[in-house]
C-alpha cells in the first residue's frame, strides 16, 4: 500500500480521473453553498456598488503581448467580483500540511485550497501528499462517505483557517488569505464570537503585524506545522477570497485608518528594488545602477520594501504618485495606493496578477518587456552572492532606460 502511495504521488491524472468519475467526492463553491445551508449556518458577505468591469479580470494581461516574442505568458483563473459569502461548518476534519476542509460526511470543501476554477491543480497536489504520508487510507472518507480522521490529529474547537496559499508568498498571503478576515467581521456581527486563528507553520514577522493592523491582534492563533491533521467542531469557512473592490478596500481602511495622505501629499515616486534574500537572483535587474540613474531626474527613490514594517511600506504607497519595478510582491502594496502610476518590468516571464489588481484598485497601468538574461549574466553581475541562481528559472533582465523613461512620459509621469 506504501508503495502504491508513493507511486501515485506522481500520478495527477490518477486523482483528476477520481474526481471527474465522483469516485473522490467533492463540494465546489454551489454545493458548499446548499450544504452550509442543510447542515451549518451561512451569511452573504456584503456587496458595495461598483463600477469596475469584471471582463479584464478573466483573461490575459492588456494590452496584449506581442506574438512570437517567445515568453512564457501566465493566465491564471478567472477572477469575479462575487461578493462570496461566509459559513460555519460543523464537525470538519482537516488533511495536510495545507489542510484541505473534509466535511462529518467525507466530501473535499474546493474552497479551502483555492477559487473553485483553479483548485482541481491544488486538490491533487493535497492527495498525493496525502497518500504518499498516509497511503490510500488517508482518502478513505472520500470514497465510503464515512468520517475518518488519520492517526494524530490536532483537535480545534473553534477555527477559521488562514493557511493556505504560496504560504510564503506576500501577495498570496494578504490578499487571499488575510482578506478573509473581512468575512470574520460578518461571522462576529452575526454571532458575536471569534474562532481561532489557524495561521500558517511558515508564519512571519509581517503575517503577525497585518493581523494585529487589521484589529486581531488579539485572537487566538494556532500554528500549523509540519505534516498533521485535525479536527475543528466548528470550522469558519470564507469562500476562497480574491481581491475585489470591497475587500482592497477594507484592506486599506484597516491598515490605514485615519492615517490617509491628502492628496497633495501624493508625490512619491517610488522605485522598488528587488531584494538580496535567499532568491535574489530571481527577476534581477543587471542594469540596476543605470535605471536608478535614469530614473533619479524624475524623482524616483530606490526602496527595498523586505527592509520595512507593513505599516510603513502602507504609508509609502499611500503617498505614491508613481510605482516602478520588476514583476514582484512589492505590488501587492499598491492596496494602498490612490491614483498612483503603475509601471511593471518584465523579463521572459509575464503574469497578469497586478494588471488585474491595479485594475481593481482603479490605477493606470503599463507594462514594459524588457531583455531577459542568462543565469550565468545575473551570476555575473552580483560576485559578491555565494549562492548560484537557479538555471532556467526566470532569472535575470535588462531594462532599456530609453523605452522606459518614454513610457513614463506617456503616463503623464516626467520631470
Amino acid at each position: 500500500m506504501d508503495r502504491l502511495g508513493r507511486s501515485l504521488r506522481r500520478s495527477p491524472r490518477f486523482f483528476r480521473l477520481l474526481v471527474a468519475l465522483r469516485l473522490i467526492r467533492v463540494l465546489d463553491r454551489p454545493a458548499l453553498r446548499r450544504y452550509a445551508k442543510r447542515h451549518g449556518r451561512i451569511w452573504p458577505l456584503p456587496a458595495p456598488p461598483t463600477d469596475v468591469d469584471e471582463e479584464p479580470l478573466r483573461g490575459p494581461i492588456r494590452p496584449a503581448l506581442p506574438a512570437g516574442e517567445g515568453l512564457n505568458v501566465s493566465e491564471p483563473y478567472p477572477w469575479s467580483l462575487d461578493p462570496g459569502f461566509v459559513c460555519e461548518l460543523r464537525d470538519v476534519s482537516l488533511l495536510g500540511h495545507k489542510p484541505i476542509v473534509a466535511t462529518a460526511d467525507g466530501r473535499y470543501v474546493l474552497d479551502s485550497l483555492a477559487p473553485t476554477r483553479s483548485n482541481h491543480v491544488k486538490l491533487e497536489d493535497t492527495f498525493r501528499r496525502l497518500t504518499a504520508r498516509h497511503g490510500l487510507a488517508a482518502l478513505r472518507s472520500g470514497f465510503t462517505g464515512a468520517h475518518r480522521v488519520p492517526p494524530g490529529a490536532r483537535h480545534i474547537p473553534h477555527a477559521c483557517l488562514l493557511t493556505d496559499g504560496l504560504q510564503h508568498s506576500y501577495y498570496h498571503w494578504v490578499l487571499e488569505q488575510l482578506t478573509k478576515l473581512r468575512a470574520v467581521d460578518e461571522y462576529r456581527r452575526h454571532t458575536g464570537e471569534t474562532p481561532t486563528l489557524v495561521l500558517p507553520y511558515a508564519r512571519t514577522r509581517w503575517m503577525l503585524e497585518l493581523i494585529d493592523l487589521v484589529g486581531y491582534g488579539d485572537a487566538e492563533t494556532f500554528h500549523w506545522s509540519g505534516p498533521r491533521n485535525g479536527r475543528v467542531d466548528r470550522l469558519v469557512l470564507p469562500s476562497y477570497p480574491v481581491p475585489t473592490p470591497a475587500s482592497c478596500g477594507w484592506l486599506r481602511e484597516r491598515v490605514l485608518g485615519d492615517e490617509e495622505a491628502a492628496p497633495e501629499e501624493r508625490r512619491e515616486r517610488i522605485l522598488i528594488a528587488r531584494g538580496d534574500g535567499y532568491d535574489w537572483w530571481r527577476r534581477a535587474v543587471v542594469n540596476q545602477d543605470e535605471l536608478e540613474a535614469a530614473l533619479e531626474p524624475l524623482g524616483f527613490r530606490s526602496y527595498r520594501l523586505a527592509e520595512m514594517s507593513v505599516l510603513e511600506q502602507a504609508r509609502l504607497f499611500d503617498r505614491a504618485e508613481a510605482i516602478v519595478g520588476v514583476h514582484g510582491a512589492g505590488f501587492t502594496n499598491m492596496v494602498f495606493s490612490r491614483g498612483a502610476a503603475v509601471l511593471e518590468l518584465f523579463g521572459r516571464q509575464v503574469r497578469p496578477h497586478y494588471f488585474r489588481l491595479a485594475h481593481v484598485v482603479g490605477l493606470p497601468y503599463r507594462y514594459l518587456l524588457c531583455e531577459p538574461v542568462s543565469a550565468e549574466e545575473v551570476a555575473a553581475h552580483a560576485p559578491s552572492h555565494d549562492a548560484d541562481p537557479v538555471r532556467g528559472v526566470d532569472p535575470g533582465l535588462r531594462v532599456d532606460v530609453t523605452a522606459l523613461t518614454r513610457a513614463l512620459a506617456e503616463m503623464g509621469i516626467g520631470p
